[in-house]
């Protein structure tokens, strides 16, 4: 397990664009993976979301901060997402530098 300390907004970035980028992430995954290991993949991409969709919930309302617990996969998946999406999408967007620090907290 590995424990990642999130701003809340960063946290609100990076799940909107999980959510937003789910069919598309899936694709992408069958495409370098093959089917059937790009779907088991999908299942990490998915448990992803769900653990930091219920870290979220969790948030105390006082706190800046958000601290989430993954495993070795969903970190991996993390930091597979993180770098596709920076690559196809480029530094210049307007969520960029809110990803890029996050990929630097999950390297």
């Amino acid at each position: 397990m590995r424990r990642i300390e999130f701003e809340k907004g960063e946290l609100s970035i990076l799940l909107m664009l999980l959510k937003f980028m789910k069919s598309y992430t899936k694709q992408a995954l069958i495409n370098q993976f093959g089917k059937e290991q790009g779907k088991a993949q999908f299942n990490h991409y998915k448990a992803l979301i769900s653990e930091l969709s219920q870290a979220a919930g969790k948030a105390d309302e006082q706190s800046a901060n958000v601290v989430v617990e993954l495993n070795g996969e969903n970190v991996k998946m993390l930091q597979m997402f993180l770098t596709g999406y920076l690559q196809q999408m480029g530094t210049e967007t307007d969520n960029a530098q809110v990803l890029m620090n996050v990929r630097e907290k999950v390297s």
